[in-house]
């Protein structure tokens, strides 16, 4: 049974589980009386006195408390007994997941060769076997490792593009438009694009016809009106 009282100063705070608890006293053989569920009202620490059975408490904290010292022999190697078991527990289940992981790449190389210039690169397993994957997903074909491994060429004789590539429809273009008076401007492909379509002829013509502002100046603004 419980009884909901204000939590009073002075008494050691400690954590089970990321809840806090406030340590009023042993109670002999296996019991902890602790305040907990916390609460404020009105200003004020507000908590619920109950029980906790040492079993529930780590070793760590029991020493913390200065309960550990208290314990009969018998207790304090039940509850050594009980983490050993945890930490055995523990031991096994990553070893088991170790043991997984193994499997899974079992056949997995850990090193690739350039079919170009036989030199070698290491890989993670884990990372090819993603890296094969997602060319599969990407290219909706049907793609596995050795695929990969007949295929792979190093970065030095397949150099992979990244970020943004160049538009191929502008890749022979100067970099200058320049008019006849021998007046250079810089060449913008877009924009160049926009204009010859709209004057309807091919950007090459647009280039070569190339008038500065000065040999043909452009009609802008209000008309100027003569009287």
């Amino acid at each position: 049974m419980t009884t909901d009282m204000i939590l009073f100063d002075g008494q050691t705070l400690f954590e089970i589980d990321g809840k806090q608890h406030s340590f009023v006293r042993f109670i002999k053989p296996d019991k902890l009386m602790v305040w907990k569920n916390f609460d404020r009202q009105n200003g004020e620490n507000i908590a619920n006195c109950g029980g906790m059975d040492v079993r529930d408490i780590p070793i760590d904290t029991l020493k913390f408390l200065k309960v550990w010292g208290e314990l009969s022999p018998e207790l304090k190697k039940e509850l050594e007994s009980i983490i050993h078991q945890e930490k055995a527990a523990t031991k096994e289940l990553m070893q088991k997941a170790r043991s997984a992981r193994k499997k899974r790449y079992a056949n997995v190389p850990r090193e690739i060769v350039c079919i170009k210039c036989g030199a070698k690169q290491a890989v993670v397993p884990s990372v090819l076997v993603k890296k094969v994957e997602k060319i599969a997903q990407d290219r909706k074909i049907l793609f596995n490792i050795d695929d990969y491994i007949k295929s792979y060429q190093c970065q030095k004789c397949k150099p992979v593009k990244r970020g943004r590539q160049p538009n191929p429809e502008f890749k022979n273009l100067p970099t200058e438009l320049v008019c006849a008076c021998g007046f250079k401007t810089t060449l913008n492909p877009y924009q160049l694009k926009a204009k010859a379509e709209k004057m309807g002829i091919t950007i090459g013509e647009a280039i070569k016809n190339y008038k500065c502002q000065k040999c043909r100046p452009s009609r802008k603004g209000r008309k100027k009106v003569i009287k």
